[in-house]
């Protein structure tokens, strides 16, 4: 609780280069919070503030336009 996460995102397939959108929510929260939005970043932090389970949602964009989605879940203790 309270350290840094860091997120590796990568992708494959699709056309070109990709940008890559971040956010997670509480799990048991209706509300995301976007770490970032479309950019070429491919490496994100984030610092949780509650021991509980966090669900993070990861999407990638290729050149063309085409996004993918990939959803999971992150145990803080």
């Amino acid at each position: 609780k309270g350290e840094a996460v860091t997120l590796n995102c990568s992708a494959k397939g699709g056309e070109g280069s990709y940008t890559y959108t971040v956010s997670y929510k509480k799990k048991t929260s209706e509300k995301w919070t976007a770490k970032q939005y479309f950019t070429e970043n491919d490496t994100v932090t984030i610092k949780p503030a509650a021991a509980v389970d966090y669900e993070v949602c990861v999407k990638a964009k290729d050149s063309a336009g085409t996004i993918v989605k990939k959803y999971f879940t992150v145990t803080v203790k």
